[in-house]
């Protein structure tokens, strides 16, 4: 995959499950992962938000920004 956007709640798993599993099996791809959330950035999620260096967007997000951040990851920014 050229990007992949996740976001930090998904139901029955976490975003940062997900991140933690590309981290370990797929280290080479990180560059073109990112977050979206909806939560307030507080506490343990900005957090791990900023220990995990990824690129994240807030919700709502503008569409601008959206194109804007997977153009980064596709880029590997």
């Amino acid at each position: 995959w050229s990007a992949a956007l996740c976001d930090l709640n998904l139901g029955n798993v976490s975003g940062r499950h997900i991140f933690e599993t590309i981290e370990r099996d797929l280290p080479e791809r990180l560059p073109h992962f990112g977050f979206l959330t909806g939560e307030r950035l507080q506490g343990e999620t900005l957090a791990f938000l900023e220990s995990s260096g990824r690129r994240y967007l807030l919700k709502p997000f503008e569409v601008e920004d959206l194109l804007g951040l997977i153009q980064d990851l596709i880029l590997g920014r």
